[in-house]
């Protein structure tokens, strides 16, 4: 399961990416990505961005792998953001 939610200012946020247990390992994280990156590209948005908390490696690691890098922290989240389009 994942989720995005397109904000005011042309930014997707992931919301929630969840993957059953049974299926880690099989690149489903991947595929949840990819899906919510196409629709956020189809919603023309120019970056997609989403929290995570810090000693999540495993998530950190998908999403790093995904182009998504480091852009600030809140609390025990860190904040990751990957350009889609510069703005016109």
């Amino acid at each position: 399961m994942a989720s995005g939610l397109r904000l005011p200012d042309d930014v997707v946020e992931v919301r929630s990416v969840w993957v059953s247990p049974h299926a880690r390992g099989h690149r489903v994280g991947d595929r949840l990505l990819e899906a919510v990156e196409q629709w956020a590209r189809g919603q023309g948005a120019v970056a997609v961005r989403l929290f995570v908390l810090a000693g999540n490696e495993r998530a950190i690691a998908l999403y790093r792998r995904h182009g998504f890098v480091a852009a600030g922290e809140s609390g025990a989240e860190l904040r990751m953001r990957k350009t889609l389009r510069f703005p016109a």
